[in-house]
C-alpha cells in the first residue's frame, strides 16, 4: 500500500510540474511576446531583466543591458531626476514615470515606465517591475496638436465666434468654487442671450445658480495648469448646443470660445449615438493575447480579447473560418496574408487592423504574431498578442480633420492672421499663408524679422501713428483697429485695414491680430472724396468745399480772412460765337492762372460757372490789391481764338457785421460789379470786333461779301433820302450781319457743293448767334435786329420768323 500511494503521489508530482512547467513557458512566451518593454532593477538601479521588446526599443542585446545601471541609458539631463524619482519609487511601491533616453544608435526617445516594487517574505526589498513604452510619437503628436491649437485660438480671436474671459476663484485649499465675468464680445452675446452689463463683474453662480459643478472644475483645471480643452455641450436654459474651446491666457484665467453647432448637432444625431457607443467601447482593457493550431484551427482568446471583440467570455469563440467577419475587408486581406506568411515561413508580423465588433462598432487593434515550434522544428501553432488602439486612431483622424479644416478655413481668408512681439520691429512669430499673396513676401521672411521687419514694410508717417494706437490698446485692454500704407515687396503700395489684440504672458507682450488689403476701397474713397470738393471741369475746389473751409477758418481766426471774388467778363459772347468748348478753354486758362498766381496760399475755387473764388488769410487789403494787379496783368496774355480774356474783380475783408460767408461773397460781388462796369463794355466791344475780324480773316469770301452788303447798303441807304446817321448804321449792319457765321463748321462753310437739309439748317442758325453776339455790347446792340432778320422776305419765305408785308 506504500508503494502504491507513493508511487500515485509523485505521479502527482510529475503532473504539477509538467503543469507548472508550460504555464513558465506561457508566461515566457506572454513575456517576451508583449507589445509593450519590460525591465525588472534591484535595489541599486541596476538591471536584472529586460524582455525582447524592450531590447527593439533600445537597440541593446541582452548582454550589453543586464547588470548595468538604468541611469547610463538616460540622457544626461535625466540622470538626476532618475535618482529622485527611484528613490520616491522605493518608498511607495508604485510609481509612474517619463524620461528621455538614448538609443544605442544615439537616437532620443520618450519612454514611459509604470512600475511596481515586489518584496520577500520578510518585507525587504527584492526588484521592481515595469512596464516600458514608447511615447515619442505621442509626445510628437501632443506638440502637433498643442501648437494647432494655438493657431486655431489666433485665427478664432478674429472671427465671429463667441469669446468670454473669465478669472477663476477658489478656496483656502485652492479648490475652484466659482468664476467671474472679465470681459465678453458680441458675437458671445448673441450666441448665448447673456447680455455684457448683465454678467460682467459677476460669478457664474450669480447669473446662472443652477449651473452644474463639473463646469467649475473643469475650468478651473484649465485656468490653474494651463491645459486647454475642447467640447461640445447642450445648453438647456437656452436650447442650443455650442462648441466649446477653453484655454488660459494666464494663470488664474480661462478664456472660451464658443460657436452655435445647433444645426449640425441636430443633424448627427445618428452619429452621435455611435459616437457615445464607441467612447463606451474604449473603457475596455487595452491588451489580449491569442493562440491558433495550425492543424486544427482551434482558437483560444485571453479574456481581454472577447472584450476587445465585443464577444462574452463565457460563450465559445467563433470558429476561425468566420473570424474575416471580425475586421474589414482590407484589413482581414492583411492579416489573413500576414498569418499565411507566418503559418508557412514562420515569418512573424506587425499590422494595424480596422475590426468590426459585433455590435457593429469598429474600432482599431495592433497585432503582433509569430510561429511556435515543435522539437523537430515544425510549426504547431501561431501566438501573439492584441492592443486596443482606436482612442489613438480616433485622435489622429481628429488632428488630420482639424488641420484640414484650419488650413482650408486659414487660406480662404481674405487676409492674413498674424502673432507678433510688441517691439519696435513688430518682430512676427507667426503669419498664415496669404501672407505671400498680400506683401509679396513669405512668411519665412519676416518671422523674426529674417529678410525684413514688419515695420519696415509701413509707410514711414504711419509709423509713429501706429505705436501710439498700440500702446494705447494696451493700456485699455482693448483691441486696436487702424488703417495704414504698406509698400509691398515690389516697391508698390497697399493700404492695410489692421485689427490687433495685445496681451501679455511669460512677462512678455505680444499681439495678435488680423489684417486685410482695403486698397480698392480706399481708392473709391478718396475719388468719391476728391469729387464732392472738386469742381470737375477746373479740379479747382468747388463751392462746397470753399464753404466749408470759411467755416473753418472763421472759427479760428475772423480777424485775418480775406476773399477775392472774380468773373470772367464776356465769357457769353465767347459762347455764343465759339461754342461752349472754347468756353470752357477759357474757363481752364483761367483757372490756371488763378492756381499760379495765388501758388497754394489761399483756397482757390470755383463757385458758379464764370465765377471763382479765393480764401487768404494773414493778408492785408494792400497785398491783395496786388494780387489783383497781377491777374489782371497776366490775363491780357490769355487769347481764345484772338478774343482777349478779361476778369472782373472784388475784393474784401471780413469784418463783424459778416455772419457768415454768403454776407462776405455778397460785399466783394459789389466790388467785383464796381469793376466790371469799368472794363466789362470795352472788353465786350473789343471782343465783337476780335471775333469779326477772326471770321473775315478767315474767310476772304466772306469778308469781300461782307464789303460788298455794307457799300450797297450804303448806296440804298443816300437813294432812300436817309439822313447821314442812319446811313452809318445801315453801313455797318451790313457788315455785321453775318458775324453769327463764326460759330458755323469750316466744313459747311468751305462746301463747294450744294448743302444737305441738314447742312442748311445749321448755316440758318447764324442769323440768332449774330443777334446774340451783337446785344451782348451796347456799341453794337443796335444791330443785333439787322443781323436776326437780313434773311427775312417779303412774303413770309425767309428765316428765321418767316416775316411777310
Amino acid at each position: 500500500k506504500e508503494n502504491t500511494l507513493l508511487q500515485k503521489v509523485n505521479h502527482e508530482n510529475e503532473i504539477l510540474a509538467q503543469t507548472l512547467k508550460e504555464s513558465v513557458s506561457r508566461f515566457r512566451k506572454l513575456f517576451e511576446l508583449a507589445p509593450f518593454g519590460y525591465q525588472s532593477l534591484d535595489e541599486e538601479g541596476h538591471f536584472l531583466e529586460v524582455n525582447q521588446k524592450w531590447l527593439e526599443i533600445m537597440g541593446y542585446q541582452r548582454e550589453e543591458v543586464i547588470g548595468k545601471w538604468f541611469g547610463d541609458f538616460l540622457n544626461p539631463d535625466m540622470k538626476e531626476k532618475f535618482a529622485e524619482r527611484f528613490k520616491l519609487f522605493k518608498e511607495k511601491g508604485v510609481i509612474y514615470s517619463e524620461f528621455s533616453m538614448r538609443t544605442k544608435n544615439g537616437d532620443t526617445i520618450f519612454v514611459g515606465f509604470d512600475g511596481i516594487v515586489s518584496y520577500d517574505e520578510n518585507g525587504s526589498f527584492l526588484q521592481t517591475h515595469c512596464s516600458v513604452s514608447d511615447i515619442s510619437l505621442s509626445k510628437i503628436a501632443t506638440e502637433k496638436l498643442l501648437k494647432s491649437e494655438e493657431q486655431y485660438r489666433l485665427l478664432t480671436s478674429e472671427m465671429q465666434l463667441g469669446l468670454a474671459l473669465h478669472e477663476i476663484i477658489v478656496d483656502d485649499q485652492g479648490k475652484p468654487t466659482d468664476y467671474r465675468f472679465l470681459s465678453v464680445n458680441e458675437a458671445y452675446e448673441q450666441l448665448t442671450g447673456l447680455k455684457k452689463e448683465d454678467v460682467l463683474g459677476k460669478t457664474v453662480l450669480e447669473v446662472l445658480p443652477n449651473l452644474e459643478h463639473e463646469w467649475i472644475d473643469k475650468y478651473g483645471e484649465v485656468a490653474l495648469t494651463g491645459k486647454s480643452i475642447q467640447f461640445e455641450s447642450y445648453a438647456r436654459e437656452i436650447g442650443k448646443y455650442y462648441s466649446v474651446s477653453s484655454y488660459s491666457p494666464k494663470k488664474g484665467q480661462f478664456a472660451v470660445l464658443v460657436e452655435d453647432i445647433t444645426d449640425r448637432i441636430l443633424a448627427e444625431n445618428e452619429l452621435s449615438n455611435k459616437h457615445k457607443d464607441l467612447l463606451t467601447s474604449q473603457k475596455v482593457a487595452k491588451l489580449g493575447t491569442w493562440r491558433l493550431n495550425v492543424k486544427t484551427n482551434e482558437v483560444t482568446w485571453s479574456e481581454e480579447l472577447y472584450k476587445m471583440y465585443g464577444f462574452d467570455s463565457t460563450q465559445p469563440i467563433p470558429p476561425y473560418t468566420e473570424h474575416m467577419k471580425l475586421f474589414t475587408k482590407s484589413s482581414w486581406d492583411q492579416l489573413s496574408k500576414a498569418l499565411a506568411l507566418t503559418s508557412t515561413k514562420g515569418i512573424p508580423y506587425e499590422l494595424e487592423l480596422e475590426m468590426a465588433r459585433k455590435d457593429m462598432t469598429k474600432g482599431w487593434m495592433w497585432v503582433r504574431g509569430e510561429a511556435e515550434y515543435n522539437d523537430q522544428g515544425e510549426i504547431v501553432s501561431l501566438s501573439g498578442a492584441a492592443q486596443d488602439i482606436t482612442e489613438r486612431k480616433i485622435q489622429e483622424e481628429l488632428l488630420r480633420r482639424n488641420e484640414r479644416e484650419k488650413s482650408r478655413i486659414i487660406s480662404n481668408l481674405p487676409g492674413v492672421s498674424y502673432k507678433c512681439k510688441f517691439d519696435e520691429s513688430w518682430t512676427m512669430l507667426f503669419l498664415s499663408d496669404v501672407c505671400e499673396t498680400l506683401t509679396g513676401y513669405q512668411s519665412s521672411e519676416l518671422i523674426d524679422n529674417k529678410v525684413i521687419s514688419y515695420n519696415e514694410l509701413i509707410v514711414p508717417k504711419y509709423r509713429e501713428f501706429i505705436a501710439k494706437q498700440f500702446n494705447e490698446a494696451r493700456r485699455t485692454k482693448k483691441s486696436c483697429n487702424i488703417e495704414y500704407e504698406l509698400t509691398r515687396k515690389d516697391g508698390s503700395r497697399i493700404w492695410i485695414w489692421e485689427k490687433g489684440t495685445p496681451y501679455f504672458q511669460d512677462n512678455e507682450w505680444f499681439i495678435e491680430g488680423f489684417f486685410m488689403d482695403i486698397t480698392d476701397r480706399k481708392v473709391s474713397e478718396e475719388a468719391i472724396t476728391y469729387a464732392s470738393n472738386h469742381d470737375y471741369l477746373t479740379n479747382l475746389n468747388n463751392r462746397r468745399y470753399f464753404v466749408e473751409k470759411f467755416n473753418s477758418l472763421i472759427s479760428e481766426d475772423r480777424t485775418s480772412i480775406g476773399l477775392i471774388m472774380i468773373d470772367i467778363n464776356g465769357l457769353k459772347i465767347i459762347n455764343d460765337a465759339y461754342g461752349h468748348v472754347k468756353g470752357d478753354e477759357a474757363i481752364k486758362k483761367v483757372s490756371n492762372l488763378l492756381m499760379k498766381v495765388f501758388n497754394q496760399e489761399g483756397v482757390v475755387a470755383r463757385i458758379g460757372g464764370d465765377e471763382f473764388a479765393i480764401l487768404l488769410t494773414n493778408k492785408t487789403a494792400d497785398e491783395i490789391q496786388v494780387f489783383k494787379d497781377k491777374l489782371v496783368e497776366h490775363t491780357k496774355e490769355i487769347l481764345i481764338d484772338n478774343v482777349q480774356v478779361s476778369l472782373a474783380i472784388g475784393y474784401e475783408l471780413l469784418n463783424d457785421t459778416d455772419k457768415n460767408v454768403d454776407d462776405l461773397l455778397s460785399r466783394a460781388e459789389k466790388q467785383l460789379y464796381r469793376h466790371k462796369v469799368t472794363v466789362g463794355e470795352s472788353i465786350r466791344n473789343h471782343a465783337i470786333k476780335a471775333i469779326f475780324n477772326t471770321l473775315t480773316d478767315k474767310y476772304q469770301e466772306e469778308k469781300a461779301h461782307s464789303s460788298k452788303v455794307s457799300f450797297y447798303c450804303k448806296k440804298i441807304g443816300i437813294e432812300l433820302g436817309l439822313n447821314k446817321e442812319d446811313v452809318d448804321v445801315l453801313e455797318l449792319a451790313g457788315m455785321y450781319h453775318d458775324i453769327g457765321k463764326i460759330s458755323i463748321p469750316d466744313a459747311i462753310l468751305d462746301k463747294p457743293g450744294k448743302l444737305t437739309e441738314e447742312e442748311f439748317n445749321t448755316i440758318k442758325t447764324h442769323t440768332q448767334i449774330g443777334y446774340q453776339i451783337l446785344r451782348a455790347a451796347d456799341e453794337y446792340s443796335g444791330l443785333a435786329e439787322y443781323a436776326l432778320s437780313h434773311h427775312e422776305r417779303w412774303d413770309g419765305r425767309g428765316y428765321p420768323k418767316g416775316l411777310k408785308g
